[in-house]
């Protein structure tokens, strides 16, 4: 049977499926704001488009390079719903499952034990903290207490950082200033508000930073 699609309205919640036979392969959902006005044709534009960009779940094998969602119930593969790729064929792996590959003939094969997902994106994966993204002026650093700044401040000047103003360490570490980030000649501090802001990754400040901090070395060094 051709798909076809529904639409259903709760409140302000709009709802598009995509079904066939009975089955739905995908949906979306617009939800409206209790700031907005509820406006049936915005809802449905949204909805539908959202449906669109979702991922369909088909049954058939999987390609090479498609995901699939693992519907089974067998404890050997752990949790039902996980998500794995297929790799080669006969062959899934799952991005978050220590297990690697699985080889044909495994139950995961079985066709009534996955849906392939159809249109799938998965989610990036968020960058990791380095001090190289740091020094590339990537990455900016908040503190969020002044102790924590004090920390920061104190490791990165004996790393004999120039400052942005050239004023001394205590009277940084005495400032308002939330956030830390190098520009790639001087130190900065900034507050959360800083117009620039969205142009680095921040990352909350952790201790852990600065068992890695020799590793500014290296770099300056290869400079």
């Amino acid at each position: 049977m051709k798909p076809q699609v529904y639409f259903t309205f709760d409140g302000s919640k709009t709802t598009c499926y995509e079904k066939s036979n009975g089955k739905v392969l995908r949906q979306g959902v617009a939800t409206c704001s209790l700031k907005d006005t509820f406006d049936r044709d915005i809802g449905l534009k949204l909805a539908f488009a959202r449906m669109l960009g979702s991922a369909r779940k088909v049954k058939r094998r999987a390609n090479v390079g498609e995901y699939v969602r693992f519907e089974g119930d067998d404890t050997s593969l752990r949790t039902a719903g996980a998500i794995f790729m297929c790799l080669k064929p006969g062959a899934l792996g799952q991005r978050t499952y220590e297990r690697g590959d699985f080889e044909h003939g495994s139950p995961v094969w079985a066709c009534g034990n996955y849906t392939v997902l159809e249109n799938y994106k998965p989610e990036p994966e968020p960058p990791k903290w380095s001090w190289e993204g740091f020094m590339k002026g990537k990455y900016m650093i908040e503190c969020r207490t002044p102790e924590e700044k004090a920390q920061l401040l104190i490791a990165l000047h004996g790393k004999k950082f120039r400052r942005y103003n050239g004023s001394s360490l205590l009277t940084a570490i005495d400032s308002d200033y939330t956030h830390v980030f190098w520009d790639g000649e001087k130190l900065h501090e900034c507050y959360e508000q800083y117009r620039d802001i969205d142009k680095y990754t921040v990352f909350p400040y952790s201790i852990d930073m600065l068992a890695t901090i020799d590793f500014i070395d290296l770099l300056t060094e290869g400079a």
